[in-house]
């Protein structure tokens, strides 16, 4: 996902075209094959996009959270 975000996997305006996007549920948001999690009611910074698989996988990344 890191990857993803920084551009070495596809352009980056691609990636800003995919994350165009539009409320579908409370606290999610769906874009090009990406999805949005809004951690309501908390703010902002506990966001999360990726996606939520359909068989129990799923991968999301939050970019304010610090590399270990």
């Amino acid at each position: 996902m890191k990857a993803l975000e920084e551009g070495h996997l596809i352009g980056k305006d691609t990636l800003v075209r995919m994350k165009q996007w539009n409320k579908r549920l409370s606290g999610i948001d769906l874009g090009l094959g990406l999805m949005r999690v809004r951690m309501l009611p908390f703010t902002e910074k506990f966001n999360a996009w990726g996606h939520l698989g359909s068989i129990g996988s799923f991968m999301l990344y939050n970019p304010t959270v610090p590399n270990y």
